[in-house]
């Protein structure tokens, strides 16, 4: 009758309108997850244009599907054919218990996803805790522990999407050849992913800003343990407590606990430089022993390692007076390269500590080159805000070594 015939198909354009908003619903819910994860936030505008862009392809796909539905349902009315008979033909075809089979399999891919998501929630959160724990003892340098992590998430995650895919179509046998392009991608995805992450692991290996550290306190207990310096600050890890300060003397923790009665020893990398050929530099080892005793001054004990020879300072009690003795014990052609020795450093002239109280006057630099004396330093202290202290052995890209005549007030003039 004509009535079935419409009532078809009317319901060959519903089902591919029920397809149209499930698979709409589906995208809705993925980027929904997807705007909880880190990655949306680095990369938001991107995303948004390719939600956009997806929702566009569907719309299209919706509209061809009606004009092909509309098409072929035109067709069989006007020449007669029976789309309620083609149905049924093609229902006929589904091998029995297809639809029970199917709804099982569909089960098995529901409680898969849905355990796996209860997994991914511990995972993800445990990674995130680590990787805030990294951050917070800023061992490294925080941009790459942040990516080494946002990598590991990505393989775990896409990992994940595209087993499910493989898992799905291998359910079905029809779709043998579709569900060994997965396993492909799936294998190559994670070799990849897995070889990235890795080379992020040992990127943020290399940005390891702490020193391995023996630290012997006042009972002589030996502790292997780390210090960081970034030049201007002194950080010493004792007993997982970290200590700080400008220098040796004062080390205090968050808690208002002190170091005062111990030996450190730790190794440093100084820059050597060949006076006689400019770009003949290199890092040399400098190996640091300071003790530290109740009552008593710290002293300081250097051994400098080169290719050319080994060089040793022994009971200095400041960091200025070792490397003004250590440069002294050098070839007259090799030179020191640290702040002690760049010429836009003084000290302060109502005193320093023994280590790390150097001042840097690079920000006034035009003014710090017309010094002549201690007064015309002290009126440049006055007037300059942005006097930064440096610790002897650091260096920067703005190093430039005292001239003969210049002015310095320290003992490397």
């Amino acid at each position: 009758m004509l009535y079935e015939e419409i009532l078809t198909a009317s319901l060959l354009l519903f089902a591919v309108l029920g397809l149209f908003i499930a698979l709409r619903l589906h995208y809705i819910f993925a980027f929904k997850l997807l705007k909880k994860t880190s990655e949306y936030e680095v990369r938001k505008e991107k995303i948004e244009k390719i939600k956009s862009l997806l929702f566009f392809v569907l719309n299209i796909l919706l509209v061809f599907a009606f004009i092909g539905i509309f098409s072929l349902d035109t067709y069989y009315l006007y020449e007669g054919y029976s789309l309620k008979n083609m149905v049924i033909e093609l229902w006929d075809k589904i091998p029995e218990g297809f639809w029970l089979e199917l709804l099982f399999k569909l089960f098995r891919i529901a409680v898969m996803i849905a355990i796996m998501k209860v997994i991914f929630k511990f995972t993800f959160r445990f990674l995130q805790k680590k990787e805030e724990e990294l951050i917070s003892k800023k061992r490294y340098k925080e941009e790459l522990v942040k990516l080494f992590y946002l990598r590991v998430k990505n393989t775990i995650k896409y990992t994940f999407v595209l087993g499910v895919m493989y898992r799905i179509t291998h359910f079905f046998s029809f779709l043998e050849e579709v569900s060994f392009v997965f396993l492909v991608a799936l294998v190559g995805f994670f070799m990849v992913s897995f070889g990235v992450s890795l080379r992020e692991y040992f990127g943020m290996l290399r940005s390891d800003k702490w020193i391995p550290l023996i630290y012997t306190d006042g009972k002589l207990e030996r502790l292997k343990t780390h210090i960081k310096t970034d030049g201007h600050l002194l950080i010493v890890n004792v007993r997982g407590e970290e200590y700080r300060d400008l220098g040796f003397e004062y080390l205090e923790s968050d808690d208002g606990n002190f170091l005062n009665n111990f030996k450190m020893e730790f190794i440093l990398p100084l820059k050597i430089v060949k006076i006689d050929l400019p770009n003949n530099e290199a890092f040399e080892k400098l190996s640091c022993e300071i003790n530290m005793q109740r009552g008593k001054k710290l002293k300081v004990n250097l051994k400098l390692i080169t290719g050319f020879g080994i060089f040793e300072i022994i009971n200095e009690s400041v960091f200025e007076n070792a490397f003004v003795t250590l440069q002294k014990k050098l070839p007259k052609n090799y030179m020191i390269k640290s702040c002690l020795s760049c010429v836009y450093s003084h000290y302060n002239p109502y005193g320093n500590g023994a280590f790390g109280e150097l001042s840097c006057f690079y920000s006034s630099k035009e003014k710090a080159l017309d010094l002549k004396n201690k007064f015309d330093l002290l009126d440049l202290m006055d007037i300059n805000s942005t006097i930064v202290n440096v610790q002897e052995t650091f260096l920067c890209e703005n190093h430039r070594f005292l001239k003969e005549g210049e002015f310095g007030y320290k003992n490397w003039s």
